[in-house]
């Protein structure tokens, strides 16, 4: 496995930079790996059932390896399951492919009379993309983050805490961000927040299980409030916000976005990255 990124210059706290959705679609393995190839993005997301997924474990295999620390995006909603459809049917259509949104799976954990049946079928499709990440880096330590954060939402603790019995998992996300104040649009700000008062919520509740079997997860999150539209204003203020802090900060990048993207290559990206 990569070690882990260790800034240069005068800050504290050591950031790491990861790219989601890893294997989601061509463009978006793509932008990841031209991130990769200029060294700025230090972990990966890999997207189980993203449509370029065999694409992108092959590009890992054989390039990335060594170079990006991997994380195990779980995943109930874009591309196909990696269960048997027969064992997930709640979950997937006739031919395979997720047919839940996040609304459609909050229901059926929270209200929906078959909710045990189908956190049972979560468990098992989780379970066959950790099972599929194994077969490809055996070796590898097993890190695991949500597609839309799905991993901490509250109803499917209990489903996290039996991967934890289960497998060797030595890294979880914890979506909590802090009150960092940003600059957007009005409507984009309103979702921000809330996005971002939510995820601390189902991020606190998940922590307190990490703590329980001693899990390592990052002290800073960077990147609900901002989700696909990360600016450098923001990355420069919460740096000088935390830079004299001690600890581990991760920053969820999406590459695939435009946005996003362009901010990554910019000279003041890298700069702040490499601390110049």
């Amino acid at each position: 496995m990569a070690a882990m990124p260790i800034n240069k210059g005068y800050f504290t706290v050591q950031f790491f930079y990861n790219a989601d959705d890893y294997g989601l679609s061509k463009q978006s393995t793509e932008s990841i790996n031209k991130c990769i190839d200029m060294g700025l993005i230090d972990a990966i997301s890999l997207m189980c059932g993203g449509k370029d997924i065999c694409n992108a474990f092959d590009v890992l295999k054989n390039k990335y390896a060594k170079s990006v620390i991997i994380t195990v995006h779980l995943n109930l909603f874009d591309g196909k399951c990696s269960a048997k459809k027969e064992d997930v049917s709640s979950l997937s259509d006739g031919g395979g492919f997720f047919k839940l949104n996040l609304f459609k799976l909050w229901y059926a954990v929270n209200i929906s009379r078959k909710k045990e049946e189908i956190k049972n079928q979560i468990f098992i499709e989780f379970c066959a993309q950790i099972d599929f990440f194994i077969l490809h880096f055996p070796k590898m330590p097993i890190r695991i983050d949500g597609h839309q954060h799905i991993h901490a939402m509250p109803a499917l603790l209990d489903v996290i805490e039996k991967l934890i019995n289960k497998y060797q998992i030595s890294y979880v996300r914890t979506p909590i961000e802090n009150n960092y104040k940003f600059q957007t649009s009005p409507v984009k700000k309103l979702k921000g927040l809330f996005r971002r008062y939510l995820l601390k919520k189902w991020g606190l509740s998940l922590k307190s299980l990490l703590e329980k079997y001693k899990i390592k997860t990052s002290d800073y999150f960077i990147g609900s409030a901002l989700s696909c539209d990360m600016n450098y204003e923001y990355l420069d203020y919460v740096y000088k916000k935390i830079s004299d802090k001690k600890g581990l900060a991760e920053i969820m990048l999406h590459p695939w976005s435009a946005n996003e993207f362009n901010l990554i290559m910019s000279k003041d990206f890298q700069r702040l990255k490499n601390c110049e």
